[in-house]
């Protein structure tokens, strides 16, 4: 049931959590852009639907290439109104991050990405964050404008570069998620949580790449561009949040964070967040438990949430860069345990010779029809039993 204005995780730990510095440059050496346009050819108008990289409506899915089945670059499939998405991605990530002089597709390998408006354009633009390697960087991240195509990213504004999201003992952030406008403060760039070690770090920016948490001044952890939510539990009632997974998609109410733990299998959805009026906690609007334990056990999955409408349950898409296959959960009412719709999509990926890569599977859902037509399979069902892999 969900629970109007509640209060998430009121006590419990009090140890900081750590979060580096964001620098607010673009990338050394990076060659000259163009200026971004002031609107993009779309029916659309601007700014986009939270994730809707391409103008058309519908927020779209993104996966990062690199492992697995997927190849080097990062992916976009066209979302759809239904929440299904395109099973043929094309690789907006081809120009790399334009980390130096030459970027290369690989640059996207082991790297989180995140859409939001970061650059002010009124369109979507992309993150793409590494907890760890050596380019950008541990905890380092690059921010590509995005243009309101399909087109490669990094190819009419300089990126970006994020400082290191790390904290004082140089450990960098393990995930970090858009949280919309949580902090209330309405800068014109979405904050940011970042996840470390058990707890969260929601930060704020009034520039597209200014988030810090201070550490590096030496002078404390936030003490005025973040807040450390040192009373924030996850699902289970306790500070554990390094076992969680986080997706997040913009609603009319606020930020909708979808909490994932692969080891139990647990699901559940929070809408509206807020920051709290002491700044150590989140409230919600509900809070709702979508399968207490075997929702995809075990596995390694890349999560995505997009919000299809303004007040309606966001589609949950989990990508298994293993096979290639995403599964669209839809649950059918924001309630707990509600029933859920959950598509199958093979996604199939071109690699430069034209050819496609992705494993046939007879008999596995999306495979037969995935190069000419949806490739989906449709079930409604409790979210426990529709399962893809």
């Amino acid at each position: 049931m969900g629970i109007r204005k509640r209060l998430i995780g009121h006590g419990g730990g009090t140890t900081a959590l750590l979060v580096g510095l964001l620098a607010a440059a673009a990338l050394p050496g990076a060659p000259a852009y163009a200026a971004p346009a002031a609107a993009a050819s779309h029916s659309t108008s601007l700014p986009a639907r939270d994730g809707d990289l391409d103008l058309d409506g519908t927020p779209d899915l993104i996966v990062p290439g690199g492992t697995g089945v997927v190849p080097p670059g990062l992916w976009l499939s066209t979302g759809r109104p239904d929440g299904t998405v395109s099973p043929t991605p094309i690789n907006i990530g081809i120009n790399g991050l334009g980390v130096g002089t030459t970027g290369s597709p690989s640059d996207w390998n082991g790297a989180q990405t995140v859409t939001g408006a970061f650059c002010g354009n009124g369109t979507q633009d992309v993150l793409a964050y590494y907890p760890t390697g050596t380019t950008p960087g541990s905890g380092h991240g690059v921010i590509l404008c995005g243009d309101g195509s399909t087109g490669p990213l990094g190819t009419t504004t300089a990126p970006l570069l994020v400082g290191a999201l790390t904290d004082t003992n140089g450990t960098a952030a393990a995930q970090v998620v858009n949280a919309g406008n949580t902090s209330n403060l309405a800068t014109g760039h979405p904050d940011l949580l970042a996840a470390f070690g058990n707890q969260l770090v929601l930060l704020h920016s009034s520039t597209p790449n200014g988030y810090t948490t201070d550490a590096d001044f030496g002078w404390g952890l936030c003490l005025a561009s973040c807040n450390v939510l040192t009373g924030l539990n996850s699902p289970d009632g306790t500070q554990d949040w390094s076992s969680w997974t986080v997706a997040t998609a913009q609603r009319a109410d606020g930020t909708a964070a979808y909490l994932w733990n692969p080891a139990t299998g647990a699901l559940h959805l929070w809408t509206g967040l807020k920051l709290s009026a002491d700044g150590t906690t989140l409230t919600t609007t509900g809070a709702y438990t979508l399968a207490a334990s075997a929702w995809n056990t075990g596995r390694t999955l890349t999560l995505r949430a997009a919000a299809l409408d303004d007040t309606g349950a966001p589609v949950l898409w989990a990508t298994d860069r293993a096979t290639g296959v995403t599964t669209t959960t839809r649950p059918a009412a924001l309630t707990d345990a509600p029933a859920v719709i959950t598509t199958s999509t093979t996604l199939v990926f071109s690699t430069p010779s034209g050819t496609s890569k992705h494993p046939h599977r007879p008999g596995h859902p999306g495979d037969d029809t995935a190069v000419g037509g949806r490739g989906d399979d449709d079930r409604t069902c409790p979210p426990t039993d529709c399962t893809s892999g």
